[in-house]
């Protein structure tokens, strides 16, 4: 009989990153399990993840290589050695680079990974400025809208979990399907079987979603919003919180600045206003806040629907206004921050990196990341994600790529610098800046 073992391991299936127990015989894996001694997952496993390890030994999984030698479309191909494949592409992207010049060339990349920085840095090495993917679509508006909001690029997450003695009693789902199927074969493992507990458990469930998934079947609101107005009707919740004093005010007034600017900006964003932008009736919008704010801790469980809105950055900033000015950020059962472990390293064959925990960003990084010169690229990731978006940065590629951007970079550079302007000392709550054109 072949050697048995059993490794440690995660899933990497969906965002849940269950940890999983690896059975081995000899070299090959023959059955994946999970792990009764996580302290997240505590031993969950769905389907997805049981039979992952087909992925591996799959007949048709690509193991080299492959030259197309059909027409497009035509799905034939040929193995080459990695040699000819590395030599083929250097030589066709070194034509395109004399020819074309190094801006023909783009790279675009799926969910974040740890190639995604050798990505970019072989752009950079190579003098495209054309390193992209999904990424405005897909979890960065948020990400920006944190950092301009609450000063730290980590976004809040649902305390669905329990582990600090408290569940959430009101559960807000917020374009945010993970929950797609029932128990064991939850769209997004354990994040959705987790999140099915927790909307059985809490005293009020609220729903916002064009759409009938499965827990609005039994909601206690089910805001069926016309799809894209997500901050329309985020606005109107902000102001029945506001108009009707069912803020924190502790909160408020011991963790944010500019909350006097916050009151005079959403004076007009009445549910009246909104019923007719939103399909949602103004008293429905008036509960649903109202319920929000006052059964605690309440949870927003939010999804990609957000970063594919209309005005996406600033819905994302809309609901972590709610999240803040209700006092549910980072209170157990509520929405909470990831805080790295002090002394944490991450092992990389190109980087050790220590991260000494977390820290919210002060005011002057975000001056500097706006107003630093583009070419010294020593910051921090979180200075990093702002000065991406500098108006240095679009004149980089506008005076060296791309003369069309001219236009499109004014506007942009003057909103990050009214956001910098209104920043305090830590980290700000500032007002939803909204164009005059948002609605």
């Amino acid at each position: 009989m072949q050697n048995t073992r059993i490794i440690k391991s995660a899933c990497r299936m969906c965002h849940g990153v269950c940890q999983v127990l690896v059975h081995m015989e000899g070299e090959r894996v023959v059955k994946i399990t999970g792990d009764p001694e996580s302290p997240t997952s505590r031993g969950y496993i769905c389907r997805k993840g049981a039979a992952s390890m087909e992925l591996l030994y799959h007949p048709d999984r690509v193991l080299q290589p492959l030259r197309r030698v059909g027409k497009r479309g035509e799905n034939k191909w040929a193995p080459i050695s990695w040699d000819e494949a590395l030599d083929e592409m250097a030589e066709r992207l070194l034509k395109i680079k004399k020819e074309s010049g190094p801006q023909y060339f783009g790279m675009m990349h799926g969910t974040g990974r740890p190639y995604e920085n050798l990505g970019a840095r072989f752009a950079n090495a190579f003098g495209t400025p054309n390193f992209t993917g999904v990424a405005h679509i897909c979890f960065w508006p948020r990400v920006y809208a944190n950092i301009m909001t609450q000063g730290m690029s980590e976004l809040p997450v649902c305390d669905v979990y329990g582990q600090g003695g408290v569940e959430p009693q009101c559960v807000m789902i917020w374009g945010c399907n993970i929950t797609g199927a029932k128990g064991h074969n939850s769209s997004d493992g354990m994040c959705g079987a987790t999140l099915q507990k927790a909307i059985k458990n809490a005293q009020k469930v609220i729903v916002v979603d064009p759409r009938r998934i499965s827990p609005a079947e039994n909601a206690d609101h089910w805001l069926q919003l016309r799809p894209g107005t997500d901050g329309a009707l985020a606005l109107a919740m902000i102001n029945v919180i506001i108009v009707e004093d069912l803020i924190d005010r502790e909160f408020v007034n011991k963790y944010t600045v500019g909350f006097d600017r916050l009151l005079e900006h959403i004076k007009h964003f009445s549910p009246e206003w909104a019923e007719e932008i939103v399909g949602v009736g103004a008293e429905d919008i008036r509960v649903a806040a109202r319920t929000y704010a006052t059964v605690k801790p309440a949870c927003i469980q939010w999804g990609n629907a957000v970063d594919q809105s209309m005005c996406n950055f600033h819905t994302a900033r809309s609901l972590l206004i709610l999240r803040v000015i209700t006092g549910n950020l980072h209170v157990p059962g509520g929405d909470i921050v990831f805080e790295r472990p002090q002394g944490l390293r991450v092992k990389f064959p190109y980087l050790d990196v220590d991260f000494s925990g977390f820290r919210f960003m002060p005011l002057q990084n975000y001056q500097y990341a706006l107003d630093r010169d583009y070419e010294k690229q020593n910051i921090s990731s979180t200075k990093r994600f702002i000065q991406d978006r500098s108006l240095q940065f679009l004149d980089f590629l506008k005076y060296n790529f791309y003369p069309l951007l001219r236009k499109i970079s004014q506007g942009e550079g003057a909103a990050l610098k009214l956001m910098a302007e209104l920043k305090g000392s830590s980290y700000p709550l500032s007002p939803a800046i909204h164009p005059p054109t948002f609605w």
